[in-house]
């Protein structure tokens, strides 16, 4: 009796004995090693998660779908895939320092925009038969919104009947679309920052060296990257440098005037988990936000600053993060993107295959493999 009472004893206590390696923290999903670098380093000063890295942020949603991580930042594209798989948006990026008090899904937004250099002579009008310069593959500013434009516009589903070629990182590595793309070896066109021409910044450098006649960009990512701001490439640069063009005029203008020419006003970038894991997730993000915010307690780490590279975990022209409203992620991104996606999922190409897989009736008692990260 005494030997069994201390085992029942050894095993109660073993039960409720937090594991060492931290198993029970919530994972913080990332996409590259610049990234993982700002997450350890944020985890060190707040141990109140961990970090896993996967090569993109949708592996990062097959593995938080798989409850291998449990949130990553997320691009609107992105969280509309996400939605699909059943995952919800908890917090979302605010760009206006002045709304950062406010509540409600209208304030996180920003314009996607097409910009030229200035003098190119390109316009929309003339744009098909040009190179084209993408933040990547299913990306909102980057992908889905021009696209959209363009397939409403031609009724064509393969784009490489109307771009030439071009840089979208995540692009089948045989794509037109990775020809112009920076990466050395298995890195070229990749769709996370191992690929020179990944993302806003990347997009934008794209069109900075050459590599393609118009940039599909944030319209705050040529203030950001010029006028002596951003990274070695671009101090040389003038706002002034550079147009954006848009549907419906022959003429380019200033990237001042981002609100009367522009592709859409589209959803913030969001973090996206499981449901049941919201309270938790919003609680750390907070957390972190009130000692590493642009206010924040603590001045050795800016949360919303990015060392060694750019826009890590989060956009750097983020002012603070807001708790999104709803578990909806049709209510977050909003009718006006939701028909801006549905129109280009018309095109299978431009449907993610884990979206297609969480969508399948079928794929949660299927035994094949690449719906096996679909299953929770």
């Amino acid at each position: 009796m005494k030997l069994l009472l201390t085992a029942l004893l050894g095993y109660l206590a073993s039960a409720f004995v937090t594991p060492a390696n931290g198993d029970d923290m919530l994972k913080w999903c990332v996409t590259s090693d610049a990234e993982l670098d700002k997450c350890e380093t944020l985890r060190n000063l707040h141990p109140d998660f961990s970090c896993v890295q996967r090569n993109s942020t949708l592996h990062c949603i097959e593995a938080i779908k798989r409850r291998e991580a449990d949130f990553v930042s997320a691009d609107g594209g992105e969280v509309f895939t996400a939605g699909k798989c059943g995952l919800v948006p908890v917090m979302a990026e605010q760009y206006d320092e002045t709304l950062c008090g406010t509540t409600g899904n209208t304030a996180f937004s920003y314009y996607a925009v097409a910009v030229v250099k200035k003098g190119s002579q390109v316009t929309w009008q003339n744009l098909q038969g040009k190179r084209s310069c993408h933040t990547g593959i299913g990306r909102t500013a980057g992908w889905n919104v021009p696209m959209s434009h363009i397939y409403n516009q031609t009724n064509e589903c393969n784009f490489t009947q109307f771009f030439s070629s071009g840089c979208a990182p995540g692009a089948d590595p045989s794509s037109p679309f990775c020809k112009q793309c920076a990466g050395i070896g298995e890195d070229k066109c990749s769709a996370n920052d191992d690929e020179p021409y990944y993302g806003y910044t990347g997009a934008f450098k794209c069109l900075v060296e050459d590599s393609g006649d118009v940039a599909f960009i944030k319209h705050t990512t040529v203030p950001e990257n010029a006028d002596g701001n951003g990274p070695d490439f671009s101090q040389s640069l003038s706002s002034a440098d550079f147009e954006l063009i848009c549907p419906g005029s022959q003429n380019p203008v200033p990237v001042t005037e981002f609100a009367s020419c522009n592709l859409a006003r589209v959803p913030a970038h969001a973090v996206i988990s499981h449901p049941e894991n919201r309270t938790k997730i919003v609680g750390i993000l907070q957390e972190l936000q009130n000692s590493f915010g642009p206010n924040g307690t603590n001045t050795r780490f800016r949360i919303f600053k990015s060392e060694g590279g750019r826009n890590l975990l989060f956009k750097d022209s983020t002012k603070c993060l807001q708790e999104v409203q709803t578990n909806n992620f049709e209510s977050f991104l909003g009718n006006e993107y939701i028909n801006a996606v549905r129109s280009l999922r018309q095109c299978t190409a431009n449907t993610p295959v884990l979206e297609t897989c969480c969508t399948t009736n079928n794929c949660q008692t299927s035994t094949s493999a690449k719906c096996d990260n679909c299953r929770a």
